[in-house]
């Protein structure tokens, strides 16, 4: 599967014009039906055609504070077959500085209003079926401007759509920032290419706006990254939301005690694990019936995509190893600064940092970030591990394990944790973990802290620590 933007642009037309007047997009007091959304897109993008060349691949750069712009700036960048590049807000337009020259953009749209910018040679080398730029999150490294392709875009709204059975009736709240893909491709874009409606945030989030909304729109699909939820039901007053019958996690492991208290939110909602990343998309996901089943394991991996695991070479993930996929799923490649992608290895495939292992039953298990990873003694010591142990336990709501700087073993964990309702025993925790983990995963400290910080999706920061670690 190939193609190039003016295809999403078509199938979003074509949808709009099957249902015009559906609701298409709520944002605050804002509503819009679809035959509304498709006129002010294609009023901005007629605004912009006499501002470029047609007879290049185009990229317009969009950096905009207001979700609901964002979304239209992005459906009129297809509409004339131009790549998007969505980055977050920068306030001034000097800042977006850093990513002039790797863009080249010929279209720079802020909330200041539209720069025309004569584009680098760099044009020529674009693929016609680049359609979409995101940041990575920068969590574990500089962020990375991820191109891709029309392929992907499209799959991810097919397979969400069949998998999760969306029809123009469904009404999604996906509160993640437009920035991610999460929150763009699992919202928005899905929601859009079959009718239903979608509700859009502006970061940072409000609980007690997003559960009105449940319950004022009758909300019918909910979706955020771990922290997103638990940050959610912090407020939560303890009457259902028994309008929502799919709930969505992606980006975290729930742990025990947060997927009980989903379940107990959501009471007849089915739960649906998704697993991916910007570079290609969504890997896979796994339905399950019940939220307190929540797990890392990923189940097999979607048919259009390949994949493979890369040995570790003996570093102590057993028969595990880094997840490798390519397909048309997968991102075209690292925008890089003089035209053209970096990123892809000699057979097409994207090597990722996960370090996953196969299941009895055939599919994967995710063990966590191999960037993340660290050794002390000469030992491998996987963070997400001990991090999901200690969240297995009752009372610990959050933990994140951190090295700290030891003189003869080169590092040593250290763990800080949040504890459900401030009560929680750390020696007890410090004696189950030397009673269960490898000698090697045993923290060396155990700090509480009252809470971890988050990005704006709402998602725990990793590689945070304590004022004990470094």
């Amino acid at each position: 599967m190939s193609g190039t933007p003016t295809q999403l642009w078509q199938t979003f037309e074509t949808v709009s014009r099957a249902v015009p007047s559906n609701v298409a997009i709520i944002y605050g007091e804002t509503s819009l039906n679809y035959s509304d959304l498709r006129e002010q897109c294609v009023t901005l993008a007629d605004s912009w055609r006499d501002r470029v060349k047609q007879n290049n691949k185009i990229r317009i750069l969009i950096s905009r504070a207001n979700p609901l712009t964002t979304l239209i700036s992005i459906l009129a960048a297809w509409r004339l077959d131009a790549s998007a590049a969505v980055l977050p807000p920068c306030g001034p337009q000097k800042s977006l500085g850093p990513y002039m020259g790797t863009l080249a953009p010929d279209l720079v749209v802020t909330d200041d209003g539209v720069t025309k910018i004569i584009a680098a040679d760099s044009r020529s080398t674009r693929a016609p079926e680049e359609c979409l730029i995101l940041a990575t999150s920068g969590s574990t490294v500089e962020p990375k401007l991820v191109a891709l392709p029309t392929s992907s875009i499209a799959l991810h709204a097919h397979v969400m759509a069949r998998d999760l059975d969306v029809s123009n009736s469904d009404r999604f709240q996906a509160a993640g920032p437009l920035t991610h893909a999460y929150g763009l491709l699992g919202g928005p874009i899905a929601a859009l290419q079959h009718g239903a409606t979608v509700l859009l945030y502006s970061p940072p989030l409000v609980p007690s706006v997003t559960q009105h909304d449940i319950r004022k729109y009758g909300v019918t699909i909910v979706q955020g990254a771990a922290s997103a939820h638990r940050l959610n039901l912090q407020f939560w007053n303890g009457k259902p939301f028994e309008s929502v019958r799919l709930l969505t996690q992606a980006g975290e492991y729930f742990g025990p005690t947060l997927a009980s208290r989903v379940a107990a939110a959501y009471p007849f909602a089915g739960h649906v694990q998704i697993f991916g990343m910007t570079e290609c998309g969504r890997i896979s996901q796994r339905m399950i019936t019940d939220p307190v089943l929540a797990s890392n394991e990923i189940g097999t991996p979607f048919s259009h995509i390949q994949w493979k695991i890369m040995p570790l070479d003996g570093d102590g993930a057993g028969d595990g190893g880094l997840f490798a996929v390519k397909g048309p799923s997968v991102m075209l490649g690292y925008v890089k600064a003089r035209g053209g992608y970096c990123g892809l290895d000699e057979d097409g495939y994207f090597r990722s940092a996960d370090i996953v292992v196969p299941t009895p039953r055939g599919g994967l298990r995710h063990l966590g970030r191999y960037d993340r990873c660290f050794k002390t003694g000469g030992k491998l010591v996987n963070p997400s591990v001990v991090e999901r142990f200690l969240m297995d336990q009752p009372g610990v709501a959050k933990a994140v394990c951190s090295p700290k700087a030891h003189e003869i073993l080169g590092y040593v964990p250290t763990v800080i944790v949040v504890l459900e309702n401030g009560a929680g025993n750390v020696e007890a925790l410090k004696t189950l973990c030397m009673r269960a983990l490898e000698p090697q995963m045993v923290p060396s400290e155990i700090a509480v802290v009252a809470d971890l910080p988050q990005g704006v999706s709402g998602k725990t920061l990793s590689g945070v620590s304590s004022s004990s670690t470094p």
